[in-house]
């Protein structure tokens, strides 16, 4: 019985570095892991690699990326592997522009299109590729009425798009939608979290990210391995653990302790080596890590002076793995007993923006006007390129309501410490 082998990619982002870590140098590189999905490709002997958009970053080093790409496919071509991709939100307009350079790789349609290819064997079996490339850099609806004709017992789908959520300005879609067309299998692009959606029948899923671009896509990160028999059956799906960093967070409760520089230091290396440890992660070359340090209001300033002035170009080794610190953030939780009106404004607005108290209701939308408009001030200030550090919209708002909740927190802090003074050496 045929088997046919083929490995799923899902966003790539080339050109982008993972971010908090640009210090670290080429070693962390989407690159880096692009060349061992080659490698695994080739000793597989699998029939194809298919990637689900997001190939090429819309931002920093364009013709490096695409070189980086097109070698490649250059190399898995020349083992015979077929190498099918669409467009996302990212290249949607870049990548068939480049479709000459790509030339030994299947795009399948244009922007806003709906394309098919299909791989035939001599025995008359085939395994047949659908999908549909991004139309812009915002696109809230895919169309499915000119969804190629399916001949092929065995097929992929390979899709950009945001399952479930149809407001998204990055190809809502129901899942419904995909269940629907009876293939074997819908690869996605997008979301950079392995994500499994749907088993039964035609297999639905996220590979996630190759690379782990951001300090949020903690856990394994790779590509999916799928094998599918000659009457379209799914087989079995393997994750591909082809990262070369894993990201991670580690929380140290300080709050109560008089510290020294040193003594906060000790204990970072202590929690550090206990988390690790205990993740079992040894097989990971680089570890991105990001460490909160829980403190109180009258250490608060102190400790937030320590995480700014902290020299992140150190690194230390634990087992096989080579740690850097992504960031260091000190955070508090405000005990106010009779505040003042000022006060009484900044710990609504900490805890407005941080969901413990005022998650619901008329608050709940003064939370999400605050962070737009934050948005929009850091936006203006900082220009546009500043948020494609950021994987999608959702991410963005995450960190943009951390630095507010810190900025009340400090400046409450400082209000504190002004009548009370300082718990850190």
């Amino acid at each position: 019985m045929h088997i046919w082998k083929v490995i799923c990619v899902g966003d790539l982002h080339l050109g982008r570095m993972p971010g908090g870590l640009s210090y670290v140098g080429n070693q962390i590189s989407v690159d880096v892991a692009l060349t061992k999905l080659v490698d695994e490709a080739i000793e597989r002997e699998v029939h194809a690699v298919c990637f689900s958009g997001d190939i090429l970053d819309r931002t920093n080093a364009y013709f490096e990326a695409a070189g980086q790409f097109e070698r490649a496919v250059r190399q898995l071509r020349q083992q015979g592997i077929e190498v099918i991709c669409v467009s996302g939100n990212h290249d949607w307009n870049t990548l068939p522009s480049l479709r000459r350079i790509f030339s030994d790789a299947r795009l399948l349609g244009g922007p806003g299109e709906w394309g098919s290819f299909t791989l035939p064997r001599p025995d008359e079996s085939s395994l047949q590729f659908v999908g549909y490339c991004f139309p812009a850099d915002e696109c809230q609806t895919i169309s499915f009425s000119s969804f190629p004709q399916v001949k092929a017992k065995a097929s992929i789908g390979l899709l950009h798009c945001d399952v479930g959520q149809m407001n998204s300005r990055y190809g809502g879609v129901e899942l419904s939608y995909l269940t629907g067309h009876h293939l074997s299998a819908w690869s996605l692009g997008h979301i950079h979290k392995r994500t499994l959606l749907h088993e039964d029948g035609p297999f639905i899923f996220y590979s996630g990210s190759l690379q782990p671009l951001h300090i949020n896509e903690r856990g394994v990160h790779g590509a999916e391995l799928l094998e599918i028999s000659a009457e379209g059956k799914l087989l079995r799906h393997l994750q591909l653990p082809l990262a070369t960093i894993y990201f991670d967070e580690c929380r140290i409760d300080l709050s109560g302790e008089a510290l020294t520089r040193e003594e906060v230091l000790a204990d970072i290396r202590e929690a550090l080596f206990t988390r690790l440890e205990s993740l079992g992660i040894d097989d990971f070359e680089y570890v991105g890590i990001r460490v909160i340090l829980k403190t109180d209001e009258q250490s608060y300033s102190a400790v937030e002076s320590f995480c700014r002035d902290f020299d992140y170009a150190d690194s230390f080794i634990v087992g096989r793995s080579t740690v850097y610190l992504e960031s260091l953030v000190a955070e508090c939780e405000m005990d106010v007993s009779e505040p003042g009106d000022y006060e009484r404004l900044l710990t609504e607005t900490v805890a407005l923006l941080s969901g413990t108290e005022f998650a619901e209701g008329e608050n709940a939308e003064r939370g999400v006007t605050l962070v737009d408009q934050a948005q929009e001030l850091l936006q203006e200030k900082l220009g546009q390129h500043f948020f494609q550090a950021f994987s999608d919209d959702v991410e963005r708002k995450q960190d943009i309501r951390r630095v507010l909740v810190e900025a009340g927190v400090s400046l409450h802090a400082r209000i504190v410490r002004s009548r009370r003074g300082s718990n850190v050496a």
